[in-house]
């Protein structure tokens, strides 16, 4: 048989016997009643947490049965409760219910099948609501703990909920979320307008590749899938925001340096077969000026050397631009080393009146690294910023950002930018964009700079600059 244990809080003992009476003429059940006539003691026997069934009348004196329902659903938020008065009143009732009362019996009405109905109605409600409440507590919890960006919206983009890696990813905190609309985060129309036709069309996507901005602008590339739910319920969308940004950073890099060794290995094998006819041509030639008794042929044998000198050269170039630099390190301050490579780089940047903006973390942090060749790659840099500027205007904007793993250094100009197609070039040898440009300065300096095992990313568009951000590593020591 069932034991269900109930808590009856009445000050009439008349109605606490009643009570009893109709429990007992319940079969298959056997209530084991508690009776409380006092509200203080109630509290006390309501914080034990020991009954299946709370039943309280509404007048009990100074207080009343709303104010015991409001406090014991502030000690046990799953109590099943039920409302006794004398009398039907529904706006009682609908405050017992708004409180999370189960049920509301009027005493002149009671049986022991009413009762029992009530009973059972109450319990299995409340368990309903709390295995409800357990599921959302338990999706909640994987909703909040998942590294991605998961979110709600309606049909017009608007945010209707978020978890907490949204703020972590984007920046925003979650009252800032539920203002805007996803279309807001995205940084390109083109973007903005696929979706808003998605959503028009109450289409689905999955893995859907788009740039975003977060709340301090920073460019993240992400994978966005949306979906509707399962139910039938087809007012919003589910949706989940993956952000690629160091994934695509790590590749773009691995394809650099894949890259760079490829062009290493090809100008070597060309620089050794070059090398060889042209050591034939200067054989040939010295022996040709031993014979020549006319001076007037030195004119061409003039012309012969100089540019057999001038393929040598380049060939050199290329040679010292990509191969393996030798690196002899020594722990150094990066804030006291760039402020050192401005200086280099003053004159050019006071000619052209080029303002220069330092925007250094508080903290300084020491790099183990050559302290000239790591000067050499970021002058090249800043050079290249500068000359990409317009009189007057340039804006040169250096900066740090520190943390336990890495040392990131920004140079940003507001110059005349590159175009899409060019970034991935930049740092080939021979590649360059200026009329007298030999191509080589960046292709030594990313050579310098993976030396040191650091990565370089740039961001640039045109009118508006160009952003070179490179990533030291603080715990590797490299030889």
């Amino acid at each position: 048989m069932e034991t269900i244990r109930v808590l009856l809080v009445d000050d009439d003992e008349d109605d606490y016997l009643l009570m009893k009476n109709y429990l007992s003429g319940i079969p298959d059940k056997e209530f084991m009643v508690s009776w409380a006539y006092r509200y203080q003691d109630a509290i006390q026997k309501i914080a034990e947490k020991n009954h299946d069934i709370y039943i309280y009348d509404f007048f009990l004196g100074a207080k009343n049965g709303l104010d015991l329902i409001r406090e014991t659903k502030e000690i046990d938020e799953d109590a099943a409760i039920i409302l006794l008065t004398g009398k039907g009143n529904s706006d009682i009732d609908r405050k017992a219910t708004e409180l999370g009362a189960m049920d509301y019996l009027i005493k002149s009405e009671l049986d022991s099948e009413k009762v029992e109905r009530s009973i059972r109605y109450s319990i299995e409600r409340m368990s309903a609501i709390r295995a409800l409440r357990e599921s959302e507590r338990k999706y909640r919890n994987i909703f909040d703990q998942s590294q991605d960006f998961i979110f709600l919206m309606d049909d017009k983009g608007t945010i209707l909920d978020v978890n907490s890696a949204g703020s972590q990813i984007l920046g925003y905190k979650r009252d800032e979320f539920l203002q805007m609309q996803l279309q807001d985060l995205m940084e390109e129309t083109a973007h903005k307008r696929q979706l808003h036709e998605l959503l028009q069309n109450k289409k689905e996507v999955s893995e859907w590749e788009a740039v975003f901005l977060s709340k301090s602008q920073k460019k993240l590339y992400c994978l966005l899938s949306l979906g509707r739910p399962s139910n039938e319920d087809n007012s919003y969308y589910q949706g989940t925001l993956h952000d690629v940004t160091e994934k695509k950073r790590l590749e773009r890099n691995a394809t650099l340096a894949e890259k760079m060794a490829a062009s290493g290995r090809l100008v070597r094998t060309m620089g050794h077969e070059i090398r060889n006819p042209l050591t034939n041509i200067n054989l040939a030639l010295d022996q040709l000026e031993a014979e020549l008794v006319d001076d007037s042929f030195s004119l061409y044998t003039d012309i012969i050397k100089r540019n057999v000198n001038r393929v040598n050269g380049l060939i050199t170039d290329l040679l010292n631009s990509l191969k393996p630099t030798e690196v002899r390190r020594t722990f150094y301050p990066v804030h006291q080393l760039l402020d050192e490579t401005i200086d280099l780089a003053k004159d050019r940047a006071h000619l052209k009146k080029v303002t220069v903006v330092k925007q250094y973390e508080k903290t300084e942090c020491d790099l183990n690294l050559d302290k000239s060749l790591v000067s050499i790659a970021l002058l090249n840099i800043i050079i290249n910023a500068i000359e990409a500027m317009s009189e007057d205007i340039g804006t040169l904007t250096i900066g740090t950002e520190i943390t336990d793993t890495y040392c990131l250094t920004f140079i940003e100009d507001n110059g005349v930018g590159i175009k899409e197609e060019e970034l991935q070039h930049l740092f080939e040898p021979y590649f360059t964009t200026k009329q007298d440009g030999m191509g080589l300065g960046l292709a030594a300096t990313l050579n310098i700079l993976q030396s040191h095992g650091a990565t370089v990313d740039v961001e640039s568009e045109l009118g508006i600059g160009t952003k070179f951000t490179i990533r030291f590593p603080r715990n590797e020591n490299l030889n």
